[in-house]
């Protein structure tokens, strides 16, 4: 019979653990587009007061940036629209 000290015991044990997958919490079309309008209105915010970020990206690359993410809240809208 196969036995297992005490520390390799623990060390299984932990490996068993992490290979869980973690529960993901999914949130509704609705939170998401809420969570995503307030982070936009933070970054253009964030843009506008802090020059130093500006320095350092560009507003070239900033808008392709925010361009994405406006990308991402009218698809997360037109999905909140067929799913009624």
């Amino acid at each position: 019979m196969l036995s297992f000290g005490g520390e390799q015991s623990q060390m299984f044990s932990a490996a068993k653990a992490v290979s869980k997958p973690p529960v993901v919490e999914q949130k509704s079309v609705q939170k998401q587009i809420l969570d995503l309008a307030v982070t936009i209105v933070s970054l253009e915010q964030l843009w506008l007061e802090e020059p130093d970020i500006q320095q350092q990206i560009g507003p070239e690359k900033w808008q392709r940036f925010m361009e994405a993410i406006y990308d991402h809240l009218l698809e997360l809208h037109n999905e909140s629209v067929q799913i009624k």
